[in-house]
This record gives structure tokens, sequence and C-alpha cells, in this order.
């Protein structure tokens, strides 16, 4: 009996972590900043473009040599967060094909979603308040990828 006991906890906590039901840890804008310019990425404050929203706190960008750009926000709170991962997946969804690949994830304080067409790479990660948007060609998944990775998104 012990041992059935053992062996379905063992398997419930090894659900619980490939699950990824934890907590991320969300970084601010000035991590974000920092992080850009350690990688030798070039970083944009662009909080001005959305002077009027009610609910985007800061927003900026990372952009690379190559011309691609991830986008960095802080959103009033994480239930405008949570709606602008949603938004912003359903337009991604728009531009599936019949060959594109897509991966998501979620867990308590955190939505993941990639697509990959033939012709690009999407990608948004909210994480509390925060969420980062991607929408670039597919050949520069794997560095974006990285920076992506990199932030802990």
């Amino acid at each position: 009996m012990n041992k059935k006991i053992i062996m379905l906890s063992v398997l419930f906590l090894s659900l619980l972590f490939i699950t990824g039901c934890g907590n991320k840890t969300m970084i601010d804008t000035n991590e974000f900043k920092n992080k850009t310019n350690e990688n030798g990425y070039t970083y944009t404050d662009v909080t001005s473009q959305f002077k009027d929203s009610v609910f985007i706190k800061e927003a900026s960008i990372a952009g690379s040599i190559d011309g691609w750009q991830i986008e960095f926000y802080t959103l009033e709170d994480q239930n405008y967060a949570s709606s602008m991962f949603e938004k912003n997946k359903l337009e991604f969804d728009n531009e599936r094909g019949a060959s594109s690949i897509k991966t998501s994830s979620s867990g308590k304080n955190y939505d993941r979603y990639s697509l990959t067409t033939s012709d690009l790479y999407m990608y948004l990660s909210r994480i509390d308040n925060t969420l980062i948007y991607v929408k670039e060609n597919v050949k520069n998944k794997d560095a974006i990828s990285e920076f992506i990775k990199d932030l802990g998104y």
C-alpha cells in the first residue's frame, strides 16, 4: 500500500513538473533593456506611441542589425495582459497555413504561444502583466528564440 502511494505521489509530481503549472518570473522594462544591451541589440523605448492607451504602461523594442525586433509591454494589470495575449493569438491564427506548426503552454501566471509558418515566426509570451510579441521572418527564428530564452519568456 505504501509503495502505491509513493508511486502515485511521484507520478503526480512528475506530471505537475512536465505540464509547467508553476509560476514564471517576469522581468521589468529595465531588465529588458539590460538584457537587450548585453546581447548586443538596440533598445528603444516606444511608450510615447501608446500615450493614449489606458492599459499599456510601458512599451519597448529590442532590435537586431538583421532587422528583426521583439516588442516588450508592461500593462496595467494581468487581465489586460491576458486580453492582449488572446487578441494577438487570434490574429496569429488567422495567418496559419496548412504546413504551420504551433505550440502553446500556460500556467498559474503565464501563457506562451508560438506559430511557425513557411514565412513567419510568431511568438507571444505573457508573464503576469508583461507581454512579449514577435512577428518576424522565419529565417530569424533561432536568434529570436535564443534571446527570448535568455529573457526567461
